[in-house]
């Protein structure tokens, strides 16, 4: 939340918008979702979190290149469907790009470019610190792009994740979209710490917390940084207890 819930203001704000919403004379076609609905948009408005409508050309734009290779491609040709890159957020303000970030990018490049997989899939929303106004998914496509020379047609973008659990969540319903074939894994890419934590039983139980689900199941570690994982479809569905899951 941008706003301090224990503020006076705030309490005047949610007051506020409790007594403006009660004056408004319903609509005679209104449905009984309507006034709810409008009102937690309103809050959503007010706490600067309308994360889950950005990027509404996501796969006619950004990711377009990428989902037109995808329908030619003989995946067979590669041991692994795409090499996924959770971000990096910088804690400070202004910096696009975090240090691990970078060595994040460094090596999944690396990967790349030995033919593991035909895709690079970076994931992140604008997290880190709060309220930046730098998207993690897009800087990392940024870099990649720009800084390592990586066609657009091999990168996808994935702009919404907050944590590691959505890291894999979203970037299990991205290559369902490329239509990757189930039985062949993507290549969980990242620093030696968030490896390792990926492979933790802490990792497991927030993913059952927080998802209700395993977003996917992991191979055999091949490096102290990279991991095979198989998505799991069943944890596709959209959480409509998240306002922030699109």
């Amino acid at each position: 939340m941008a706003q301090d819930a224990t503020a006076k203001d705030y309490g005047q704000l949610v007051s506020g918008l409790q007594l403006h919403a009660l004056q408004v004379a319903p609509q005679p076609d209104e449905d009984v979702f309507s006034a709810p609905i409008h009102y937690a948009m309103l809050m959503l408005d007010m706490n600067d979190r309308d994360d889950a409508i950005h990027f509404p050309m996501l796969w006619q734009e950004w990711n377009a290149q990428a989902l037109h290779a995808a329908r030619n491609l003989n995946w067979r040709h590669y041991a692994y469907t795409a090499i996924i890159v959770p971000g990096a957020g910088p804690e400070q303000a202004g910096v696009a790009l975090s240090a691990m970030g970078k060595f994040r990018l460094m090596l999944a490049v690396e990967a790349f470019r030995k033919g593991l997989a035909p895709f690079i899939l970076v994931s992140g929303g604008a997290v880190h610190p709060a309220q930046t106004r730098y998207v993690e998914a897009e800087e990392m496509r940024r870099a990649l792009v720009t800084r390592f020379g990586i066609p657009e047609r091999n990168v996808i973008m994935e702009p919404y994740a907050r944590h590691t659990t959505t890291n894999l969540r979203n970037a299990s319903r991205q290559l369902a979209t490329l239509n990757a074939p189930q039985q062949q894994p993507a290549l969980i890419i990242t620093d030696q710490d968030q490896s390792a934590y990926i492979e933790s039983q802490t990792f497991a139980q927030r993913n059952q917390k927080e998802l209700g689900c395993e977003p996917g199941t992991l191979g055999k570690r091949i490096s102290p940084f990279a991991i095979p994982f198989h998505p799991d479809a069943r944890c596709n569905a959209t959480d409509p207890r998240d306002p922030l899951d699109p």
